[in-house]
């Protein structure tokens, strides 16, 4: 656990610097009409993440219940019934990633645009539709408590970004060649996972005959509240890009990201600090054990809500002189908005721990 904790923030802090080196490369490379139009396109393909119907949750949490018993039979029905929902899921991405590339640029000002617009969308649903059945190896790396591993990929991935981002801007590249640089990272770090994982799977667990209906609808039953949630936070945080993209423009998206991109980088920062608790927490609840469940919760809490004042403190006393400096002092407007969104940041990192527990208790339709 110690272990896995100093590389996750390690891995954090990896990230974080080639974000803060990629970002202005992209941005300027690509002009503020289409990066904003990058990030329009972006937090569109997030709302695809809803359609898992919180079958990744659910997977994650009766895996974790199974997994100590080590049974094959029980472990193959969690992950088996999981992928070949997971894959009809990817097919539901596919029909409605075609459905965005037919209607998509009619919301641009500029029709020439439109081309380039219908290979962006479909390279980035491919990416997100090849995801979904990916979340079982996840799953598996999360239950074995590894996240140690899954840093280490994570700070290769990233490290080959920063690379690959100058690479594209040396060629004067196009939103076309980040898309291609996205779903290629994303395919290598997915493969990786599948070798890690499989170091721990019991042999032969992902077979047809391990497919369950019934387990299917146990998940999906489960998953349904996650459902929700995913809805609510999709409205919170989500819509906001596209309301500025639809009413203001695409380049007014560009400081309103700036300032996200900042939060986001807090925010995780602080969660990195105590995260990856819902499977000791099932643990806890699976032996009984609500006592510990209690005291850690409360122990978290504190944790979380301490550091994430220190850090949102911490930002706004540096953001203006950061934000002109790291992408000039003409995106200082995306001051305001950090300042609004950062005020609450720790009322939203401190219930953190609390969201874990009721995920683990089955109580997360609260």
């Amino acid at each position: 656990m110690v272990r896995a904790a100093i590389l996750r923030n390690l891995a954090l802090i990896v990230t974080i610097i080639t974000s803060f080196i990629t970002l202005p490369l992209i941005i300027h490379l690509l002009g503020d009409n289409w990066y904003g139009i990058w990030v329009i396109v972006g937090t569109f393909m997030g709302y695809f993440g809803i359609i898992d119907f919180g079958l990744t949750s659910a997977t994650t949490r009766y895996l974790a219940i199974t997994w100590k018993e080590k049974n094959t039979e029980d472990i193959g029905k969690t992950l088996s019934t999981s992928l070949l929902g997971f894959c009809f899921l990817s097919l539901v991405i596919i029909a409605f990633s075609l459905i965005a590339m037919w209607v998509a640029p009619s919301f641009l000002e500029d029709p020439s645009t439109g081309p380039s617009l219908r290979i962006v969308i479909f390279i980035l649903a491919l990416d997100m539709a090849m995801a979904f059945p990916m979340a079982i190896f996840q799953a598996v790396i999360v239950v074995e408590l590894r996240n140690d591993i899954v840093a280490i990929l994570r700070m290769f991935q990233a490290v080959v970004k920063v690379g690959l981002v100058y690479w594209i801007v040396s060629i004067e590249g196009t939103i076309i060649h980040i898309a291609l640089m996205t779903i290629g990272l994303n395919i290598l770090m997915r493969m990786a996972l599948i070798v890690v994982a499989n170091r721990y799977l019991p042999a032969g667990v992902l077979r047809l005959k391990y497919f369950c209906k019934n387990t299917l609808k146990e998940y999906f039953h489960f998953g349904k509240f996650t459902f929700l949630g995913q809805i609510g936070d999709m409205i919170r945080f989500r819509v906001d890009v596209m309301v500025i993209g639809a009413m203001i423009g695409s380049s007014f998206v560009v400081p309103y990201n700036i300032a996200l991109e900042l939060l986001r980088m807090a925010t995780e920062a602080t969660s990195n600090v105590v995260t990856g608790t819902q499977p000791i927490f099932t643990k806890y609840y699976a032996e009984g054990r609500m006592d510990q469940v209690r005291e850690k919760l409360m122990f978290l809490t504190r944790i979380n809500v301490a550091v994430s004042t220190i850090f949102a403190c911490s930002l706004l006393l540096v953001a203006q002189p950061f934000i002109a400096i790291w992408v000039g002092p003409e995106y200082l407007s995306a001051f305001i908005p950090l300042m609004i969104l950062t005020a609450i940041m720790p009322i939203g990192v401190g219930q953190n721990s609390a969201v874990q527990v009721f995920y683990a208790l089955s109580k997360h339709r609260y």
